[in-house]
């Protein structure tokens, strides 16, 4: 896949680096950066016929004749908190964080070059979309999701956890410095604005401990209950055309409405963690006798406890549907899966072999 080359122009050899520094450390997959620390410098290099992405140059150095060459993308750096444009090109502030201007770049480039989104992939396989669902409350959907996302990324795939909850705990699990959250990709969405793909990058964070990509919690519980099915729809089909994630892993909710049925006849499995009580076998029954189209479903045993037997719910063996193991129940294993526990040790089992049977790898 063709990075994203990235000029920068400014006399602070220093400042330079660091930037350059940051995206190497951080985006060395979807970028590759210059330094100029004189614009006649860079004119020289653009003479040669050799082109740019994008040139980020500092207001004091910017020249129009940079505007007869074919840069796809330039953004005018100022020292100052400045808003504005110059010849039509953006302005930021150099001295925003490097994730502020990172999400500040994606945004220029995806405004200026929108025929161009394929670049920011970092993939170019189809995404598949896994979505963790349970009629039943409160059986660790949430853990076993945020373990599986944790997982694919450590065995070297690009994962997005996506967390469609309406009472999210994201950010217990995944840490990010930036500002956007989930929400802003709704209103997004429902703004039916031309460049989602975009927003989908920009918007994104990446947890530096595990690799994951993710959005952070939405700022209100009723953002989710806005989105309708069509809004559902837009999501995912940008999701995947963005080609920017092997896999997306989706938390869920307990209901069951419009929405997420619009989600798991979407989705390419769908993985449903139940107890051992009778409570979660009969919901888990009444669910069963409404789906249509059980081949994408995965069952599993969460929370369960070693020293009881536990009965497979009629619907499942009217179904021949097999149960893919019992994950034991361990209050500490959901905020720390790198300890070392059985519980831990059976839940990595079990996910690696999801993972398998999944075509994951």
């Amino acid at each position: 896949m063709a990075k994203i080359s990235i000029a920068i122009v400014d006399a602070d050899d220093r400042y330079m680096q660091g930037v350059s520094d940051y995206f190497n450390n951080n985006y060395s997959e979807r970028f590759t950066v210059s330094c100029f620390s004189n614009k006649d410098y860079l004119l020289e290099f653009l003479k040669t016929k050799k082109k740019f992405d994008i040139v980020i140059i500092n207001k004091d150095m910017y020249f129009e004749e940079l505007t007869t060459y074919n840069i796809k993308t330039k953004v005018i750096f100022s020292d100052f908190e400045e808003q504005g444009e110059i010849d039509g090109y953006p302005i930021i502030n150099k001295y925003i964080s490097g994730q502020a201007l990172h999400d500040s770049l994606i945004k220029a480039y995806t405004e200026q070059n929108s025929d161009e989104l394929e670049k920011l992939s970092v993939t170019n396989t189809e995404s598949k979309i896994i979505t963790v669902y349970s009629p039943i409350g409160g059986i660790g959907k949430t853990t076993v999701a945020v373990n599986l996302a944790k997982e694919l990324a450590a065995n070297g795939n690009s994962v997005l956890y996506l967390n469609l909850e309406d009472v999210q705990t994201t950010d217990l699990y995944f840490n990010s410095m930036k500002e956007t959250t989930l929400s802003d990709l709704i209103f997004a969405i429902k703004e039916k604005k031309k460049d989602i793909k975009g927003d989908i990058v920009s918007f994104v964070s990446k947890d530096e401990n595990s690799g994951v990509y993710f959005y952070k919690a939405i700022d209100s519980m009723l953002d989710i209950e806005d989105m309708d099915k069509k809004d559902v729809k837009v999501l995912l089909e940008n999701l995947i055309e963005v080609q920017m994630f092997n896999t997306i892993i989706i938390d869920t909710s307990s209901k069951y409405n419009l929405q997420y049925r619009v989600l798991l006849n979407n989705s390419d499995a769908i993985i449903v963690p139940f107890g051992m009580d009778n409570v979660s076998t009969e919901k888990l029954n009444t669910f069963i006798n409404n789906v249509t189209d059980l081949e994408k479903y995965t069952f599993l045993i969460n929370k369960s406890i070693n020293n009881l037997e536990y009965m497979v719910p009629e619907a499942l063996q009217r179904e021949n549907k097999s149960v893919e193991g019992g994950i034991p129940y361990d209050m500490n294993m959901q905020f720390n899966y790198a300890m070392e526990s059985n519980a831990t040790m059976v839940m990595k089992q079990i996910l690696q072999s999801l993972i398998v049977k999944l075509n994951l790898v």
